[in-house]
Parts: structure tokens; sequence; C-alpha cells
């Protein structure tokens, strides 16, 4: 099979900040190397030749197409000229990015060669306010949302304070930002435009589940721990680690509610969730891959992409191996003083003074002490 894997934001497609490149390309670069190691998978990405520059083979060891002027027309030419069987698309939802780039590959060539399946699925998904209420229907713990458009002050007051703003159409933390009391509410009542929602803040612990879907049945492949900075200028997700083990956390209950939410779904679906008193409140659903992949595809004994394209093509969703040990990743301001630093396993990717650096251990201190090295071996 002839499978060719899109990152939107290193193909150039999708602009965004290098904070926010430095998790594109790692998410691309780890999942490729995985994917590459499955013998019945011929392996292509796509990459805007600015972005990688002169980066080794190794760097992503598989076969580039090189999109020299990145636009939809220049990736889809490249998927026919090549005649791919599958193209497995990895981009943010951002203004609905996502389900754009899909429905312009399926309209080329039919909905058959995506692996992300349910198309028509993800609008409900991705907009956080409809997200709000289908959660609320099939019995999820979610944070109370309203829509600031049609929120009056009394309402927000019920929020309780702090409180959390943030746009309906973005991804991560972009636009995120915490709203201390009611003279910053009512000060965003005044000036608000767009699409916006306030939610409630639930305290708790900043947590996300990695899950696969056959389009019918979710299998949970791990925990995640989450480093999220929240406050009132704007918050930045900083990384996490993988697997998150707790014997306080019950998800059976929770992932049979998702499989009606998540109907049509295929592939990898990331989960952002908040554990509070024992209990999780999920906040976000991510209908792609996610930067925890990093941390799974290095802790797991098995191969999470081969699980992933197994469930999305053959409709053969499985449990991953046991962990083999813990990765911690992050998000970190500095960057590699030259390539034999980059060809590091621990250096995700690097670009405009922001590299997404890993490491592990057999035990949650040594992959925290495994990253402390490849942070002092950056410039």
């Amino acid at each position: 099979m002839k499978l060719l894997i899109v990152e939107a934001l290193t193909t150039g497609l999708i602009e965004a900040p290098y904070p926010i490149l430095v998790e594109g390309f790692s998410m691309l670069r780890r999942f490729s190397a995985d994917v590459v190691k499955l013998n019945w998978i011929d392996t292509y990405v796509a990459v805007d030749r600015r972005i990688i520059l002169d980066l080794p083979d190794s760097i992503l060891p598989c076969r580039r197409i090189y999109l020299e002027d990145p636009c939809m027309e220049d990736l889809l030419y490249w998927i026919g000229r090549l005649d791919f069987d599958k193209v497995y698309v990895i981009a943010p939802e951002t203004n609905g990015f996502l389900p754009l780039i899909l429905r312009r590959i399926a309209d080329e060539y039919g909905s058959s060669i995506l692996v992300n399946g349910g198309i028509d699925a993800l609008d409900d998904i991705i907009d956080k306010l409809n997200l709000h209420h289908r959660l609320l229907e099939v019995g999820v713990k979610t944070p109370r949302s309203i829509d600031i458009r049609e929120a009056t002050l009394e309402d927000i007051d019920e929020l309780g304070y702090p409180l959390i703003v943030k746009p309906r159409l973005e991804a991560g933390c972009s636009g995120l930002r915490i709203v201390g009391d009611r003279t910053e509410a009512e000060k965003l009542l005044r000036d608000r435009d767009g699409f916006w929602i306030f939610q409630e803040y639930v305290k708790g612990l900043a947590s996300s589940l990695s899950l696969v879907s056959d389009g019918r049945s979710l299998n949970l492949l791990s925990v995640n721990r989450q480093f999220v900075n929240l406050s009132r200028t704007g918050s930045s997700y900083l990384g996490g680690y993988v697997p998150l083990i707790s014997p306080h956390i019950r998800v059976d209950g929770l992932i049979d509610k998702l499989e009606a939410l998540l109907y049509g779904l295929k592939g990898y679906v990331g989960i952002d969730t908040v554990i509070s008193d024992g209990e999780i409140h999920v906040i976000e659903v991510n209908p792609r891959l996610t930067v925890s992949y990093i941390g799974l595809s290095r802790s797991c004994r098995g191969n999470p992409a081969e699980a992933i394209l197994e469930a999305a093509l053959y409709g053969k969703p499985r449990r991953m191996d046991a962990f083999k040990g813990f990765s911690v990743f992050l998000k970190v301001k500095k960057t590699v003083s030259d390539v034999e630093v980059y060809m590091d396993d621990r250096v995700e990717a690097s670009m405009g003074g922001y590299s997404l650096i890993s490491g592990f251990g057999y035990s949650l201190r040594d992959a925290w002490m495994d990253l402390i090295d490849v942070r002092g071996r950056l410039n």
C-alpha cells in the first residue's frame, strides 16, 4: 500500500508560528518513523522545502514530496501523479482547516482514499459550543459553556470566577485565557465579536486520552498527563508525559459514551480532559493526531501507528501491548546548535528558537532525568 502522510503545518498549507510548527513537525517525524517500520506500507510525506531545509534523510526516514509552491492544488497534483492508495491528514481544527482539507481531497479522489473517516462528523466536534451540547446529550461530564454573543453578565456570574474564555474554532490553547473577575467579563461582553465561549473553569489535573477508532468502537491507547500554562494574557501547551497511571482513573464508562459521540471517525482521536475529585471532565475533542503521540510512541511496547492504521483501514481495533516505561516530552525556548544534536532521537523538532524534546525511562523519574540530559545539549 502506498500511503501519503500530510501534516498541514509542515506542508505550508497552514501558516503557524514556530512554537506550533515545532509541534507539527514533531508529530510528523515520530508518526512517519513508526509507519516506516510496517513492511506492508510504502510511506511518503509531503513537506515544504523551506521548512525542512537541508536536514538529513534520517530526520524523516521515508520518501519525501517537496511542495515548491505549497497550496492545495500542488498537493492534489502529487496525490494523483504518484497514484497514492491512501492519504492520512494531520491538521489542526483551527477555522475548520481539517475538514476543509479532507473535503478537497475527497472531492478530487473520493472519500475512500482518506485514512481519516467521518468528515461529516467533524463539524459538531470541532465547534466547542456544539461539542458541549453533544457531550451533555450522551451524558459526559463537561464544563458548563455559554455562547458569548448570547450571554448576560448574570449568566457568566453563575459559572463562577475564575472562568475560561476561548474561541469556538481554534485548536490547542490558541486564544484561550483566564477571566479573573466580573470586571474582566463585563469588558469582554462589551467588546465581543466572532465565535467565542465562556466556560466554567474546572480545577484538577490536566490530562488527555489517546484513543483509536474503527468508525464504530473506541480502544484506549493511553491516559496522558498534560502541562498547560493558563493565564489572563494567553495560555499555552507545554508538553506532558505518557502514561499517566492512577488507580482512581476510571475510563470504561466514559469510552462507551464517547463511542456514540464519535461514531464515524477513524484513526487516532485525542480527548483533552481534567481529572477532578476522581472524575474525568471532557474539555475538547481533537479528531486527529496529537502531540501526546510522541510519548505514546516512545513508551509503548508495540507500534501505535500499526494499531491506528489497522483500525482505520481494516476495521481491526486492538489494544496496545503493555508500556515498557515512561516518556516525558516538553517544548522549550532553545534550539540545537548543530545537526548532530538534532539527530539525537530525543530531539523531536527544532526550529525558530524552539525545540520539542522527549525523554524515556523505566520509571517516571528516569524519564525526567533523560529529558534534562538532552535539554542540556541544546544551545
